[in-house]
């Protein structure tokens, strides 16, 4: 049966072989890039580091499968890969452009103070043909190794398209240290596939 398993809130690293992932960039859609370039908001500053994954993985923490599920072989994918949205030259790529879908959480963390605004803002480019009920594309907040409010969660289907804008009001923790990921949760069925890149990801 094709059970999702629940993650009891614990994020506990779990590396698992990468069985399928991206290819190295950014698939173009019909209209270029710069076609989607929006102006920089410049009301305050950014506090997440190498929001456009240029420098690498730094500070970003890898995720490499946490939470599978058992009854599935291990599967996806996460990396950085080049093409990203508007200024960013590169993004991070999770999960799996074939079959069979990633099997746990795939993505990146990085851990903030968060800001009194809470306005975290980041630019996606999805593929899936998974159900939500079963696996998403997600943007959690996690707070004492905790997950605490899932506040994106979604199976998007944009890639023909362009890049799209998500957001998420997290003003509620103002002052708190959380970990914030992003990337692709998945019971690896082999029926399915499910990938987001994410890019210029801000918090002001």
């Amino acid at each position: 049966m094709r059970l999702r398993s629940i993650l009891a809130g614990t994020i506990a690293a779990a590396t698992l072989a990468a069985c399928a992932g991206g290819t190295g960039t950014v698939p173009s859609p019909s209209s270029p890039f710069a076609a989607n370039v929006a102006a920089p908001d410049k009301a305050a500053a950014n506090v997440i580091k190498n929001g456009c994954f240029d420098s690498g993985t730094t500070p970003w923490k890898l995720l490499k499968g946490v939470g599978p599920d058992s009854s599935n072989p291990p599967s996806g994918a996460v990396s950085i890969v080049k093409g990203g949205y508007g200024p960013c030259k590169h993004a991070a790529f999770a999960g799996t452009t074939k079959k069979p879908a990633p099997n746990g959480f795939w993505g990146v963390s990085q851990t903030v103070k968060m800001t009194k605004a809470g306005k975290l803002t980041w630019w996606y480019w999805g593929s899936s043909t998974e159900s939500v009920k079963y696996g998403d594309q997600e943007v959690d907040v996690v707070v004492g190794g905790k997950i605490v409010d899932a506040c994106y969660s979604a199976d998007t289907t944009n890639a023909k398209t362009a890049w799209k804008l998500g957001s998420c009001k997290l003003s509620k923790y103002a002052g708190k240290t959380v970990t914030l990921q992003f990337g692709v949760y998945d019971n690896g069925y082999d029926g399915t596939d499910d990938n987001w890149y994410v890019s210029d990801i801000s918090l002001q």
